[in-house]
Order: C-alpha cells, then structure tokens, then sequence
C-alpha cells in the first residue's frame, strides 16, 4: 500500500520555502520622502498603516505618489485600486510624471497652454506633449509597481492574491485604496452594523501584514480628523495612524501648489503628535518631496 500521497508539485515547494524565509525577514520599506521617513524610519514588515482624511483632501493621491516613490526605488509594490479603474490610476501616475494636467480622452493634455497663431508651432507643441507622456508611460511600466484594480474583493481575496504576487519576490509593501470598500465577509448578516464590518476588516488587514510579513498601507475616509478616536477602528490595530489636512488659512505657494499637513495622529514604535508638511497640486496629483526646505 503506498502512503507517501500524490507528489507536490516542485514550484509548490519552492513558493512555500520562499513564502517562509520572507516571513522570518525584518525589513524596512523607506518612502523616499525625508521627512515621512525622518519620522517612521520606514514602514516595517507587518505594519497596518493608515492614511486618513477628509474627501478630496489628497489621499489617493500621496498614497500614488508613494507607490512611486518606492517602486522608483526597487521596492515592490502592490497598489489594490477600488476607487478607480486602471486608466484613473494611470492618469493620475501620468499627471505627477509629466507635470501636465491629462484628461480621460486618450491622455490628452486637457489645456493646449499655447497662444500663438502659428498651427506649425501649435503641432510642434502638442507633439512635444505626446512625447512626453508616452515617455512617461514607458518610465512608469518598467517601474515594480502592480496595480490591482477590482470592483469588489474582501479582506480574504487580497489576502489569496498577495499570497500569489509574493511567491516570486522578497521585499515588498502592499498599497489599499480604500478601506470602506473593501467588501465584508461573504457570510450573510454576520455583522450587526458597519462599525463591527469594519473592526472585521483592519483585523484582517493587521493579520495579513503579520501573516506575510510585509507592510500595509491602507487609504480611509475620515469624516473627522481631530483626534485619534476620529480614525476607528485603525486606532486600535494599526500601528502607524496618519491625518492628511490642508493648512486653515493657508495660502498657496504659486498657482494651484499649497501646503498640506500631515499629523501623526498614532505611531506605535516612536511618538505621536508630530506634525510634517508636504506641497500639493490636487491638478497634477501630485506631492513633492521636501527635504528641510528644499525641493527633491
């Protein structure tokens, strides 16, 4: 009688022992934005991260120009879209790139910028426009930077395609746009309302980043950012909780650029109640890396 059982097949094996030599590693994931990093020192492996805020206040937008950053860097990053289809993302990716404002119509430069009468210097510019982003798009799919964008997956679901984009690479950091929409258990009136669905999600969230031992990062709506009981129920199992604000009364720099605050509203490895400031354009989608005073 043979008992051995049916052979496993070899990648089997050795996505397992790659899966389990990942989980005993303890690494850094450093953004590449100074002062984000002067103060988290990077975000570790198994880390919740969240980044909280008012509507249209930016969030998807740091959290993209994160992704960036990092996979500019050689980090992998998995960014799980449920906000915006693919083309959004890109366009967002393509306005920080190339510095234009694009639309949806074939990345288009949504205002020509061009005043002169000359149709041959009008053509010569919107070619110069195209080169660029095409450039741009080129740039931006060498980069190690997955997008994942589904209209509906649960905690589980990211959790079975992370397992999956991990199998063949080590250092990595999973990007979630939005927490909100990330779909409850499949199990029917299993939560007696949306604050227990949620508390279901972060937890599993939290055990994923354990569990893989790679760093989360996921977007939230915030009705609220005032203090930390504002950000539920991230305050209890993240480890790293961040508001993103605009500036009260704050001017804007030149035209369409303004600061924005972020606030350290939880930070389970060092202090809370730090402040750091970056500079956006909500046109462009785009945050710029400061350096003290200085522009990167």
């Amino acid at each position: 009688m043979d008992l051995a059982g049916p052979e496993i097949p070899q990648e089997i094996l050795d996505g397992l022992k790659a899966e389990n030599e990942r989980s005993r590693r303890y690494w850094t994931v450093k953004t590449f934005y100074p002062n984000i990093d002067e103060v988290f020192h990077g975000f570790r492996s198994g880390q919740l991260v969240g980044i909280g805020g008012n509507s249209a206040v930016g969030k998807s937008a740091l959290a993209l120009n994160l992704a960036v950053s990092m996979a500019e860097h050689g980090t992998k990053v998995f960014l799980f879209s449920f906000e915006m289809t693919p083309n959004e993302v890109m366009i967002r990716l393509l306005n920080a790139a190339t510095s234009m404002e694009l639309s949806m119509a074939g990345y288009k430069v949504a205002a020509a910028g061009c005043k002169s009468s000359s149709p041959d210097f009008a053509k010569k510019v919107e070619e110069m426009k195209a080169r660029i982003v095409r450039e741009a798009k080129a740039r931006l799919g060498s980069l190690p930077l997955e997008i994942i964008a589904e209209s509906s997956m649960t905690a589980e679901d990211i959790r079975l395609r992370a397992q999956c984009l991990l199998r063949n690479c080590d250092e990595a950091i999973i990007i979630i746009d939005c927490l909100q929409l990330i779909q409850s258990s499949k199990e029917l009136n299993r939560y007696e309302n949306d604050d227990e669905r949620l508390d279901s999600i972060v937890i599993s969230l939290k055990q994923l980043a354990m569990g893989l031992s790679i760093p989360v990062i996921v977007v939230t709506h915030l009705n609220q950012t005032d203090d930390l009981s504002d950000a539920l129920p991230l305050a209890y199992h993240a480890d790293i909780v961040m508001f993103l604000d605009p500036i009260k009364g704050n001017k804007e720099l030149c035209e369409g650029w303004s600061f924005m605050e972020v606030r350290v509203a939880k930070f389970r490895q060092g202090p809370t109640g730090e402040t750091l400031q970056l500079i956006y354009s909500p046109k462009l989608s785009t945050f710029l890396r400061l350096d003290g005073a200085n522009f990167l």
